[in-house]
């Protein structure tokens, strides 16, 4: 019979169980304070592949950039695309400019956005709205987020906001989630 190691305050609950619960609270923290720091400015929905859609948000530029280059959300992709070119339709565009975005590039794991001006969409202004519009894609033959997934949006290497892949789960839904998640760890305690 293995002995089971018990936090002292808690004796019915083991120390493995408490860590875990620790960790994932750590890990929530930081991931809210990243987002704390930068607007999401673009939503994504992903239900159809063949039409994924781009919504613009009235979330604020973080850091002023982006001059003379694509818009980069980082890692979007879960696994490295290689090299895709290919149209983007809609009104999506740069708020101060209205420069439309009319093609995407896939690169490793990050999605760019360009305009058909000679790929330039100036420059982004912190404290001011960055984007307007709607725009789709087809990206059904790429390894697509799941919903609530959320990344950085750069412009020439600076953070300008996030993005986040729609439906997000609602907090209720992560609250029975945890909820389950520890009932499973009592249910798992009392077998033993």
């Amino acid at each position: 019979m293995t002995e089971r190691l018990v936090h002292r305050n808690h004796p019915g609950i083991p120390m493995k169980v408490l860590n875990n619960a620790v960790t994932c609270c750590l890990l929530a923290c930081l991931g809210v304070a990243h987002s704390a720091n930068a607007d999401v400015l673009l939503l994504i929905d992903v239900t159809d592949p063949s039409a994924v859609t781009i919504q613009s948000t009235d979330g604020l530029v973080l850091n002023t950039g982006g001059n003379g280059s694509p818009v980069d959300l980082a890692d979007f992709f879960t696994a490295d695309t290689g090299f895709n070119e290919a149209p983007m339709s809609g009104d999506l565009s740069r708020f101060s400019n209205g420069e439309l975005f009319t093609v995407y590039r896939n690169t490793s794991t990050t999605l760019q956005l360009f305009s058909g001006a000679g790929f330039n969409l100036g420059e982004f202004t912190a404290g001011q709205l960055a984007f307007n519009g709607t725009g789709t894609l087809d990206l059904s033959a790429l390894p697509l987020p799941g919903p609530g997934a959320t990344g950085d949006i750069n412009g020439f290497r600076e953070l300008l906001g996030t993005w986040q892949v729609v439906p997000v789960p609602e907090p209720s839904s992560l609250a029975l989630l945890g909820l389950g998640g520890l009932l499973i760890a009592r249910r798992r305690r009392h077998s033993n």
